[in-house]
């Protein structure tokens, strides 16, 4: 992901300005080296696959072609994110969200020289019947640093960059919100007289879905444009930022309408699209994909028929070739057609309006 190699590239270039050295976060009051950051987000990216998973799935459902997001760096999709829409703070948020995930996740592995559990809490009564203790997540660590780097990037001080600090801040209080407290019981044999409680961080996908959430319902901030040359404009772009809760994601530009085929911003429309409608593997989210991609764009589904040979029976001959047998196999496919062409074709999707932009 672009945005990740971002990350990953100012982190390198704060190593080689520190000549290798420990750099010192003194929120945390933690050495950590930027060799060790750059490790652990290059050897560890669970998180970020799994956001890139969900950039997916949100772009999918507002019809952008899910392969420009999975590559991450092609020029469709570039001048997408260029635009201050509300796809551009997703992204910010899950990147900021990610790199705090991975870091928080390693710091409680072990990874890092001194940073560990965060047992500031332990001992002190959380509520009725159960305190404090164990081994919690340490995601002020994890908060820190990613602040300290990725807020980084942003040198401006107008409302784009303001837009992707707030973001930025946004992505990582999804991760604080979403942790999860897990308590064992204490008591006589076997009672749960108390309880002793920690957090922990969730699956990542939570924190996506979670963002999910936000971006469905992303706040559009209107600032005039070329007004962020003077003390007195920045000022008022942090007055307005600042009136905003920090949980939500906020964007400056309404987003394309991604059914439509637009040659000037690099987007495909859904018109020709396959999408998925039957099948025992299905999950339910692709099992609406049809219905997203042809029906909310006022498109029928046209059903083709074709066979497809494939290699099949394959076994291992001593020594060393394997040889297949040719299957063919009939499959069903489906496509987003416009009506008057599905219509020849039984299509049998229900009739739907078609959906508009969110405002």
């Amino acid at each position: 992901m672009r945005r990740l190699m971002e990350i990953v590239l100012r982190m390198r270039k704060t190593q080689e300005q520190d000549g290798g050295g420990d750099c010192d976060d003194r929120g945390t009051g933690l050495e950590v080296s930027p060799a060790g950051l750059l490790k652990v987000l290059l050897n560890w990216a669970e998180p970020v696959t799994l956001s890139q998973e969900d950039i997916a799935m949100v772009h999918s459902h507002n019809h952008k072609q899910a392969k420009d997001i999975e590559l991450g760096d092609s020029a469709n999709n570039r001048t997408v994110l260029y635009r201050a829409n509300r796809e551009t703070a997703f992204v910010h948020a899950i990147s900021s969200a990610g790199v705090m995930y991975t870091l928080t996740r390693n710091c409680s592995l072990g990874d890092f020289d001194n940073c560990g559990c965060d047992d500031s809490r332990n001992g002190q009564f959380g509520g009725q019947g159960w305190l404090w203790g164990g081994c919690s997540d340490n995601v002020g660590f994890g908060e820190a640093i990613s602040k300290q780097f990725v807020d980084a990037l942003e040198t401006g001080q107008d409302a784009r960059a303001a837009m992707n600090l707030h973001n930025n801040e946004a992505g990582r209080k999804a991760v604080k919100g979403t942790m999860k407290r897990t308590c064992k019981c204490h008591g006589v044999s076997g009672s749960c007289t108390t309880q002793t409680c920690w957090l922990q961080l969730p699956e990542f996908r939570e924190v996506g879905t979670y963002l999910k959430e936000k971006y469905h319902k992303g706040l559009k901030v209107d600032i005039l444009k070329g007004v962020a040359n003077s003390a007195a404009s920045r000022g008022a772009i942090v007055e307005t930022f600042s009136s905003i809760s920090k949980k939500e994601l906020v964007h400056l530009e309404d987003s394309p309408d991604y059914c439509l085929e637009n040659k000037t911003l690099g987007l495909l429309g859904t018109e020709g699209r396959e999408c998925l409608k039957r099948g025992k593997a299905l999950s339910k989210w692709e099992k609406r994909s049809c219905q997203r991609l042809c029906g909310d764009c006022g498109l029928a589904v046209e059903e083709q028929r074709a066979e497809m040979v494939s290699s099949c029976n394959c076994k291992f001959h001593w020594c060393c070739a394997v040889r297949c047998e040719q299957c063919r196999k009939r499959v069903t496919k489906y496509h987003c057609v416009r009506k008057e062409k599905g219509e020849q074709h039984g299509v049998n999707l229900p009739p739907r309006k078609l959906r508009r932009k969110q405002p």
